[in-house]
């Protein structure tokens, strides 16, 4: 179909039938990358007008604000050596909490992005804005900036450990079906899986991300712009 042809009607349809197979969340992405498209087309004078004006998203954003205390990610870290989580998950894991990076932005990191005798890990522009479109508002990818993360002592270590694992492939975290990074989904049931394990109120990965930011300003003194 024309873009010029959908109405606002064929898009709130679009998004009930997403509301209706139990998928909420996704619809408000749907909406936010449906109108970012018509958006699009309207300021290059393609459409008159957008079919996206006015609608509101489907469903309510829940902030999520879970932060790990200090002895929960004692308990983290030391229990999932224990359980039956992949060692490449593992480490992906704990990259996360240790680099403060998305998990998407580990998991799909090619070895070619990193500098273990400098300590540097630079992630290029246009990897940024591929990696984050979960989140559509984030300055990295408004900003169009490579983003340089230094490793600490610890991350090199770990990403030593990654290195043993994953051997020729150009991924630190190579998918054992075909040539690509393992999956976030993977990364995710695995945690969920380990958590009864490790006895611990459930927790993403992404909450990881959140802790260290929280203590890096609390217990470091770090100014939240910085971090």
């Amino acid at each position: 179909r024309k873009a010029k042809d959908i109405t606002r009607r064929d898009v709130i349809r679009l998004l009930d039938n997403i509301v209706d197979r139990g998928a909420p969340i996704m619809a408000n992405r749907t909406l936010a990358v449906v109108r970012k498209m018509f958006n699009f087309g309207l300021n290059r004078d393609i459409i008159p007008t957008s079919p996206c004006i006015g609608i509101q998203a489907p469903a309510p954003e829940n902030r999520r604000d879970r932060v790990l205390t200090s002895e929960e990610i004692k308990a983290f870290w030391q229990g999932l050596d224990k359980t039956r989580v992949t060692e490449g998950i593992r480490l992906a894991l704990k990259m996360t909490l240790v680099t403060g990076q998305r998990k998407g932005e580990i998991i799909n990191a090619p070895w070619e992005e990193l500098d273990l005798p400098a300590r540097w890990w630079t992630i290029p522009a246009k990897q940024t804005m591929l990696r984050l479109t979960h989140n559509v508002q984030d300055g990295l990818a408004k900003n169009r900036l490579a983003h340089r993360v230094f490793l600490a002592p610890i991350a090199v270590e770990l990403l030593q450990r990654v290195k043993a694992l994953s051997g020729d492939s150009p991924w630190l975290f190579p998918s054992p079906r075909g040539n690509k990074p393992i999956s976030g989904a993977a990364v995710d049931h695995a945690l969920r899986l380990a958590l009864s394990s490790l006895e611990m109120t459930h927790f993403t990965p992404h909450d990881l991300r959140r802790s260290m930011a929280t203590f890096l300003t609390g217990s470091c003194g770090i100014p939240r712009l910085v971090v």
